[in-house]
């Protein structure tokens, strides 16, 4: 038997527009029934912007102006449900589905989740959120196929956990709950009924040399799920469904090359820095070997400046010494004993006097 692949936006967009399918998706994810599903006004699974829209081939241009769906940067459903509670409590909250197949796109995550903090109940009331991640590829440090985050208070003075406070608008409202679900991890070891549930999902049941189709034998999953199965396997036989696939591939091969390009403008332009930041840190480095010689040689000049003057001053007192010798009548061979110098030296101290 096969099934359309729900990875492709368009596959999943019509398993979610089928009420029953959704349903029953949303709850084994939050392992919890839904009772009332409804989609918001908000909702929102078209994402591509003009410069984006601008960048793509002629002929994809032109189908996308005719209709064709195309969620190629972030499939994003928003929708109102009424939860009813293990404890058999029923409470309304916001589930927002957000879908990725490449790393790029997950990255964009967060823009959404801010939009999502000002939207409203159909009854204009504000709602927990609860958000839902479905990753076609792989966060870095985490390999479970399925994570919840969850609401956790911590007194932070005591450093201990507080319970969570039930009716708490602040906490309910601001402090969202996630369910981040990566798609590459499942496997076939269905350890619980959800690893089951999302085998639909399983990329290894791929149709060789077709990714639009996943080989599923029905007998293997769940009887209480085989609405999901059905929804998908129509899928298979809806030719503008096929079409979408295709132009979603075609779009998402062109943006892989747009962001390979960008991610190599990035690193050429780092690459660039570090050369330019290594340049400067050598002509850093140069004007400071020169700096220090500048020092140096000042150094040196105020050195030989200073026994220049020294120098001077003990000439000049070894001169008027000579000459008070000479003045108190003290010959010739005497001023020699007394002073060091030579006859001639002796000689041209008295003519400098004569001559001065």
């Amino acid at each position: 038997m096969r099934i359309a692949n729900p990875i492709y936006d368009v596959v999943f967009k019509y398993l979610m527009d089928d009420p029953k399918s959704a349903k029953l998706l949303l709850g084994e994810i939050l392992q919890e029934e839904i009772v009332q599903l409804d989609f918001l006004p908000q909702e929102s699974t078209f994402q591509i912007d003009e410069k984006a829209f601008k960048d793509l081939p002629s002929s994809i241009q032109d189908e996308i102006k005719q209709g064709g769906q195309l969620n190629v940067y972030l499939q994003r459903m928003d929708f109102t449900a009424t939860i009813k509670t293990s404890k058999g409590e029923e409470k309304k909250v916001i589930i927002e589905i957000q879908k990725a197949r490449y790393w790029a796109q997950i990255q964009r995550f967060r823009r959404y989740l801010g939009n999502a903090y000002l939207q409203q109940d159909a009854d204009g009331k504000d709602r927990p959120i609860i958000a839902i991640y479905f990753l076609g590829d792989t966060l870095e440090a985490i390999s479970a196929p399925v994570v919840r985050v969850e609401n956790r208070l911590m007194d932070v003075l005591l450093g201990t956990e507080l319970p969570l406070p039930k009716g708490e608008a602040f906490v309910d409202l601001l402090m969202h709950q996630g369910i981040i679900i990566q798609i590459p991890y499942l496997e076939n070891a269905h350890r619980c009924k959800l690893e089951e549930f999302l085998a639909v999902f399983e990329q290894k049941r791929a149709v060789k040399g077709n990714r639009h189709f996943l080989e599923f034998d029905p007998e293997t999953y769940p009887k209480e799920y085989r609405a999901v199965m059905r929804r998908l396997e129509r899928a298979v036989c809806d030719s503008d469904l096929q079409r979408n696939m295709e132009l979603e591939d075609e779009v998402q091969e062109v943006f892989a090359t747009l962001d390979k390009k960008l991610e190599d403008e990035r690193r050429d332009g780092l690459e660039k820095d570090n050369k330019i930041e290594k340049q400067s840190q050598v002509i850093e480095e140069k004007d400071q070997v020169i700096e220090e010689k500048d020092q140096a040689l000042k150094e040196q000049s105020n050195t030989l400046k200073k026994q220049s003057e020294a120098l001077e001053k003990k000439n000049r007192a070894i001169t008027n010494y000579v000459l008070m010798l000479h003045r108190s009548g003290t010959n010739m061979e005497k001023i020699m004993q007394e002073t060091g110098l030579s006859h001639d030296e002796i000689k041209t101290v008295m003519e400098q006097e004569k001559n001065p």
